[in-house]
């Protein structure tokens, strides 16, 4: 089968001869090629213009117009959290009452399970009267101040050679190991509230409360489980919720066009009538998908209505010259 050449027409040969309708020519055919991916676009950038491949930047996308998402196949994407967060127990024990549902609302500090504390309680009852007996110590310091009235004297009778330099060494010793005593009750007594602190606050974060404010998920503890290191419940932080569109890559320049001319961004949900929902861009994957050759474009979107999981469609709409997005 014979091959027919294409003609080249009106091609310039050298960098020299390059003129700027052969650069629109170039801009126009990538521009196609990044829309399409069909052969017609590679036909008129490089049989059109072959003499620009020298001056191509190391990033195409300075040469690919924005391309508008309604033209084209429907972006996909998908309505996330914005976080999920996993609530453990800082102690262990048994569940004694769950204080929310799946699908219920919280708020930060608001109270989710309560661990049983019959034991913690009786252990932190204990410590407190540990805590409060101080009448080892007031002994302590009543022979301390006895011992020290007696060194005093014999001190002064030592000086008037009425009794022997032993007996006054000996009470010198007693008030010291009265002393030692002394330090010894109040060291006690320290570790004694020590122990009552640690015991408050195991019963204190029996109670365990959200960190945040979001969405109870079905990972929930009932009633009379163990709660060890596994969570206890998983909180959705859904204001905002984050949206995730699976952006073709050869469409992934409209996201950040080399003319500065950024898109408002909004969300149609699959089965759901009314108006698009607006979002705003929050970042770009860094690693494109290698399968479906898409890159992961994320959103915020501000919708109480609206429930996490819920499929939809990316939409877009330019702006006026000097506009950004909201």
């Amino acid at each position: 089968m014979a091959r027919t050449r294409l003609p080249r027409i009106g091609v310039p040969h050298s960098r020299a001869q390059t003129s700027g309708a052969d650069r629109g020519c170039l801009r126009e055919g990538l521009g196609l090629l990044a829309r399409t991916g069909g052969i017609a676009g590679v036909l008129l950038a490089l049989g059109v213009a072959p003499g620009l491949a020298d001056e191509l930047p190391a990033n195409l996308s300075d040469y690919l117009p924005a391309m508008p998402m309604t033209g084209g196949a429907d972006i996909n994407c998908t309505i996330k959290p914005l976080q999920m967060v996993d609530i453990s127990s800082q102690v262990r024990g048994i569940v004694r009452e769950v204080m929310v549902r799946p699908g219920e609302t919280v708020q930060p500090g608001q109270p989710l399970v309560q661990l049983d504390t019959d034991m913690a309680a009786a252990e932190m009852e204990l410590a407190l009267a540990k805590a409060e007996a101080d009448a080892t110590l007031q002994s302590a310091l009543t022979n301390r101040e006895g011992l020290a009235r007696k060194e005093a004297r014999l001190a002064k009778a030592l000086a008037k050679k009425a009794v022997s330099l032993a007996d006054h060494e000996a009470a010198q010793l007693e008030l010291a190991l009265a002393e030692t005593a002394v330090r010894r009750e109040e060291q006690a007594l320290r570790i004694a509230r020590m122990e009552y602190e640690r015991s408050r606050l195991l019963v204190e974060k029996s109670l365990i409360r959200s960190p945040v404010a979001g969405m109870v998920g079905e990972n929930l503890v009932d009633p009379g489980e163990s709660v060890n290191e596994g969570p206890i419940a998983t909180v959705y932080v859904t204001r905002p919720m984050r949206v995730e569109a699976f952006v073709p890559s050869q469409a992934l320049g409209q996201f950040a066009p080399a003319d500065g001319t950024y898109r408002s961004f909004a969300i149609s949900i699959d089965g759901r009538a009314g108006p698009a929902l607006p979002v705003t861009l929050d970042y770009v994957s860094q690693v494109a998908d290698l399968t479906s050759n898409t890159v992961s474009v994320f959103f915020t979107l501000q919708a109480d209505d609206v429930l996490p999981g819920s499929k939809c469609r990316l939409v877009s709409q330019p702006l006026a010259p000097g506009q950004t997005q909201n």
